[in-house]
């Protein structure tokens, strides 16, 4: 956001009010070698200069990068502790022999995702904590909004890491593509501190199906600013998407079962 006083002719004061860390950096530095060169050019001697350009920092105000990274690495450490945990569920269950046929599907899935689901809830909240209490990030906003997108975001991630456990073979299989195709690049790619305008048409078209992206953003604007206004869309999405994932695992166990049982 910019915003430009005008006190007498060529005298004006222009100030940029930014939250990003490395785009706010950025953008100061190029904007600063703009306005001197035009200033240098113009400028006469004995005169104020025509262009004062003067930085004005919200929410970040010391330009702390503990409080810029912070909230992104908590939640993309419950993710990685998550998928490796999750991921796990089911590949070893198709083995057993009474498991399915004492209890239904649908149980068995639920089941499982409550515990999963719930851990990770509490693993966010003592993240989010830990944040603000030992590395003094501020919390400007309602811990509720902090709780409700952990909760989304866990949601779908349960629902990945079971549907991924729901088609491995074998116990080692579900790490490897988890790690190489998701849990490596997710951070980066997710936008968090590589903004989207940056991004090639592939890298950004990929981060969309990301769960970071719709979260650690998210997080980090509810402590430092106070709100998100992509708070309740995002949640949908996550929700919505789990859901689908859901559905998709229930498939999978079944058609698994079906042909065990005709083998």
């Amino acid at each position: 956001m910019t915003r430009l006083y005008h006190r007498r002719p060529y005298d004006f004061e222009w100030k940029f009010v930014y939250r990003d860390f490395f785009i706010g950096s950025t953008v100061q530095l190029y904007a600063s070698e703009i306005i001197s060169t035009y200033n240098s050019k113009i400028l006469e001697p004995g005169t104020y200069l025509p262009i004062n350009f003067s930085t004005r920092i919200l929410y970040n105000p010391t330009s702390s990068y503990s409080s810029f990274i912070l909230p992104g690495l908590v939640t993309n450490s419950i993710q990685i502790s998550l998928l490796l945990s999750a991921c796990l569920a089911f590949v070893r269950e198709f083995d057993s022999k009474t498991l399915w046929t004492s209890y239904s599907l649908l149980t068995i899935i639920t089941g499982k995702l409550i515990l999963y689901w719930f851990l990770s809830i509490l693993a966010g909240s003592i993240g989010s904590v830990i944040c603000i209490n030992f590395f003094n990030i501020a919390m400007r906003g309602n811990f509720m909004d902090i709780l409700l997108i952990y909760s989304a975001f866990s949601f779908v991630i349960c629902n990945f890491a079971f549907f991924i456990s729901a088609l491995a073979v074998n116990h080692r299989q579900p790490i490897s593509p988890l790690v190489l195709l998701y849990i490596m690049p997710s951070f980066i790619y997710s936008g968090y501190t590589w903004p989207d305008i940056a991004k090639p048409m592939f890298v950004y078209i990929y981060s969309r199906f990301l769960p970071m992206t719709y979260t650690a953003d998210t997080v980090r604007d509810i402590m430092l600013i106070g709100f998100s206004n992509d708070l309740y869309k995002n949640s949908i999405i996550l929700y919505l998407s789990g859901i689908v994932l859901m559905i998709a695992t229930v498939f999978v166990c079944r058609r698994r079962n079906n042909k065990k049982n005709n083998d």
